[in-house]
């Protein structure tokens, strides 16, 4: 990835740790600056919801859907995924989310679209024939940036789902440091995130 991307990345990251955190932030900005992303995230979601269930993970919606498949996309703040897909994507597609929320229409040029033609040209020229891609899948600025910031909210949503660390102030810093070191932590905080399930 080229240093201006993760340096974009980074600059998302800092408002992400914020806006996932408060509900009262993240809808003020899905209903104003994103808010033709949210208007179409709905009406996909009003379109396909015959063929799911919805759950919410954290802020957003997530319709899982009953064909057995394990792709995934977002839209505002729905996210659709594949009764296949793991919660790494679930995570990922929340992480999109936030940038609905920070990059608003422009969250149309810079992530949806170049995303969405990205995935469908890896699944026809590797996927369909068995091919192994060059590049991993987060070797470009915007998939880094969701996976990440979906990564580190599900981990601090997980801790205080459990609540092992709700009434002490080891909740606020487990998020800010992971923001920074997620790897380390991912692996000393797996016992906050065993048995944690969407709502």
């Amino acid at each position: 990835m080229k240093k201006s991307g993760i340096k974009f990345s980074d600059f998302l990251i800092s408002i992400e740790s914020v806006i996932c955190k408060h509900v009262v932030l993240y809808y003020l900005l899905q209903f104003t600056w994103g808010i033709l992303g949210t208007i179409l995230g709905y009406i996909i979601l009003l379109i396909l919801l015959p063929f799911g269930k919805v759950y919410t993970f954290n802020h957003a919606l997530v319709l899982k859907l009953n064909k057995n498949t394990s792709w995934g996309f977002s839209v505002g703040t729905v996210a659709v995924a594949g009764n296949n897909a793991d919660l790494s994507l679930i995570y990922h597609e929340y992480g999109h989310t936030l940038q609905n929320a920070i990059l608003g229409p422009l969250a149309f040029v810079l992530v949806m679209f170049p995303s969405f033609i990205r995935y469908q040209y890896r699944e026809l020229h590797y996927y369909k024939k068995g091919l192994k891609p060059i590049k991993k899948y987060d070797d470009i600025w915007f998939e880094f940036n969701a996976t990440h910031a979906g990564f580190v909210t599900f981990l601090y949503l997980a801790c205080i789902k459990k609540r092992k660390y709700a009434k002490s102030n080891k909740a606020g810093i487990l998020f800010d440091v992971l923001f920074i070191n997620e790897k380390s932590l991912a692996y000393d905080y797996k016992d906050c995130v065993e048995d944690w399930m969407f709502e």
